[in-house]
């Protein structure tokens, strides 16, 4: 548990740390913290990797916020609505057990990927659905994602691009459980040897350090607005 002020405020948080180590391969620590500043509702955190090793470690990242979709929820954020920057995850196995719409949904997102913005009850999420994202920063480094609610509050999520290149979004809903993962990060999820062959894997050199920062939390109705704002300014900037 830590409490302390730095030059944000007051703040309460909880950090550790965890060493990990494979003999001949791996040996590096992972340190998050996570603050919550006085009257707040967005967590600051933050996760440092520590290459414990002389030699250079390879490495993949990726962060995996959960929030629950609610109908009629929209999704605003800085990528630029096309299918170049917003990407249905490969083709579905012919063998898939899937839900019925299901294929054909994912066709539509093909080609239309602002389909899946809005969280209406008829979209056919079973299995889930994966995309991938190339998203926008502003002046500040900032990139952001909200699911704004229909009572005007939101859920959000801000990462630096410049840390996390990469952006996975997956979208699960069925009768009894439903999860919308926000997953900025340094590679999408084919697995180790896939990543590496798109170029995707990073190398940590020894004893070097590795931080990513993310804000998470909540907006109320009077900062929705105001962020919606940033969001418009960056993608204008970037088109």
């Amino acid at each position: 548990m830590l409490f302390g002020e730095d030059e944000k405020g007051s703040f309460i948080g909880l950090t550790g740390i965890y060493r990990y180590t494979v003999a001949f391969s791996y040996n590096y620590t992972a340190t998050p913290v996570e603050k919550l500043y006085e009257g707040a509702s967005i967590f600051s955190v933050s996760l440092s990797f520590h290459n414990l090793k002389e030699s250079p470690m390879p490495f993949l990242v990726l962060e995996h916020i959960n929030y629950r979709p609610v109908n009629d929820g929209q999704l605003v954020q800085s990528v630029i609505c096309d299918p170049s920057n917003m990407r249905v995850r490969a083709n579905i196995p012919a063998f898939m057990e899937v839900a019925p719409g299901y294929r054909e949904f994912f066709q539509v997102l093909q080609h239309h990927p602002e389909k899946h913005l809005t969280f209406t009850p008829d979209l056919v999420y079973d299995p889930e659905m994966v995309l991938y994202f190339n998203y926008l920063s502003d002046d500040n480094g900032w990139a952001r994602t909200m699911q704004i609610h229909p009572d005007g509050s939101a859920d959000i999520v801000r990462h630096r691009p410049g840390q996390l290149n990469r952006a996975v979004r997956g979208i699960f809903r069925t009768v009894d459980k439903e999860a919308l993962g926000i997953e900025p990060g340094t590679a999408e999820v084919e697995g180790f040897t896939s990543e590496k062959g798109k170029g995707n894997l990073q190398s940590l050199p020894g004893g070097s350090k590795f931080t990513v920062d993310l804000e998470i939390g909540v907006l109320s109705n009077e900062l929705v607005q105001h962020e919606e704002s940033l969001v418009e300014a960056t993608i204008a900037a970037g088109k």
